[in-house]
């Protein structure tokens, strides 16, 4: 006894993955017994998702009966010769005894590794020698109750749990949970520049976004960890994913809906200490972003029944115009203008194409033009430019009947603002649309246009002219 005493009592000093307190038993009897498990508030980790923790479920074994005597002392027994078989092949030993004619084979165990002990016994499981008391108990907030009959020597399976626990439960008893759990954390940036980070990424048509997903894997874990990466519709995988600083071995993993996963294996490593891992890859921004309306990347992690998930968002920019005709106010289609980057003094065209709803993006495509038209409700709407950066369209063509604006006239600057959509992906007016009217009718001179200056010309000419014919008058009627 004093063996099994041993192993008992390293258990209890915490060499598993639960503490437990004990309530008082009567003197070698037989008590009905609860397990209650708990979350120990101290074992919450950065990353964990404490909900998705409360999903998961209890199984619960009663591998050998137990007594407790008024000396504290326990005595441990099976009466089945199938079950002390079992527990023989893994280091138990047995002596026979008679207890009111019931024949118990009392066990005996020498070794103090509790981890190594709940671990085997768990691989004997499949030989059916051993019954679940309770079967996925689904955890509940704060405590779990579980009702396992009598006292004894039990195992606990959590469905999501690192670790197992194999511990005397004698009139009743309390575990803490301090299970380690896989976390995920996912981060972005802009392809090559500044620092990876969950904020908003305000991006163009045509970028590249790099993401990364830090993946802790705890160094023994009970179910295979599953990662996978959900893209919205504006976004495209470029290139294949990559994983680094994981030895746990791990394969490509395709569930539907998803764009990629892996799936990393159980592991049982006697290290006690977590591997930080990291999965890299990169995405572009299409013009489907102009209609995605979720716009954002999901990464997701499962684990047994435990499911957590993180997400990094991105945004774009939006412009745009309203043409119309100066006098009655009536919409005018059929505006050309050409739209163009402002950097200083310098001036670039910057190429578009139209979006099938309507809108225009910047593209590189062979059909791209910087040339944008107004359409039946005079409006030009531009989505997906480069943030921070000062745009103007510059008209070259009026609607017909109309006159086009001569000179800096013709050039109208444009405000950029944070781009959103219906639910139902609907285009929503930029707030700050550039006005721009059309007049039609005959085209006058401004001043200081080349107009007056020829009448200038022209008036110099009579003058000199009349002075002149004044001068030659004058000496004609002398003479």
């Amino acid at each position: 006894m004093k063996g099994l005493k041993k192993f008992i009592t390293g258990i209890l000093a915490g060499a598993m993955a639960f503490s437990i307190t004990f309530t008082a038993g009567s003197a070698m009897t037989a008590n009905a017994a609860d397990i209650t498990i708990t979350r120990d508030s101290s074992a919450t980790q950065t990353g964990v998702d404490e909900a998705a923790v409360e999903a998961q479920t209890y199984t619960v074994y009663k591998i050998l009966s137990a007594e407790k005597a008024d000396n504290n002392e326990y005595t441990y027994y099976v009466t089945d010769t199938n079950q002390k078989a079992v527990l023989e092949q893994i280091g138990f030993t047995f002596s026979q005894v008679s207890v009111n004619g019931e024949t118990r084979y009392l066990a005996n165990f020498t070794g103090t590794d509790g981890d190594a002990l709940a671990k085997a016994i768990q691989e004997k499981l499949s030989t059916n020698a051993f019954t679940a008391v309770a079967t996925n108990v689904p955890a509940t907030a704060g405590a779990t109750k579980i009702p396992v009959g009598d006292d004894g020597y039990y195992l606990i399976i959590s469905s999501v749990g690192t670790k197992l626990i194999a511990n005397t439960f004698v009139d009743g008893g309390t575990v803490k949970e301090k299970n380690v759990y896989p976390t995920l954390d996912k981060k972005q940036r802009k392809e090559n520049v500044g620092d990876y980070s969950d904020d908003k990424l305000v991006v163009k048509v045509g970028d590249i976004i790099e993401y990364s997903i830090d993946v802790t894997v705890p160094y023994n874990t009970s179910e295979d960890i599953i990662v996978l990466d959900k893209m919205s519709s504006g976004l495209e995988l470029v290139g294949t994913p990559e994983v680094s600083g994981i030895s746990t071995s791990y394969e490509e993993y395709a569930v539907e809906g998803y764009s990629f996963g892996f799936k990393f294996a159980k592991t049982t490593s006697t290290e006690p200490a977590s591997q930080a891992g990291k999965i890299t890859f990169k995405a572009r921004v299409t013009k489907d972003a102009i209609v995605d309306t979720g716009r954002k990347n999901e990464a997701e992690l499962r684990y047994g029944n435990y499911i957590t998930k993180d997400e990094v968002p991105y945004g774009l920019k939006k412009t745009g115009a309203h043409k119309y005709d100066g006098v009655t106010n009536a919409n005018l289609a059929g505006a050309e203008f050409t739209l163009e980057m402002v950097n200083g003094e310098e001036v670039t065209e910057i190429k578009v194409v139209k979006h099938d709803n309507g809108v225009y993006y910047p593209s590189d495509e062979a059909d791209a033009s910087s040339t944008v038209v107004s359409d039946a409700n005079g409006l030009i709407i531009i989505r997906g430019l480069e943030d921070g950066k000062n745009y103007q369209l510059r008209e070259t063509k009026a609607p017909e009947g109309y006159n086009l604006p001569a000179g800096d006239d013709a050039v109208f600057n444009l405000d950029l603002e944070d781009d959103t959509l219906g639910t139902d992906g609907s285009v929503s007016n930029p707030a700050n649309l550039r006005e721009i009217a059309n007049y039609s009718g005959a085209t006058l001179p401004s001043t200081g246009g080349i107009g007056t200056t020829i009448f200038y010309i022209i008036g110099g000419l009579l003058i000199v002219a009349a002075v002149v014919f004044f001068v030659v008058r004058r000496k004609a009627d002398a003479e």
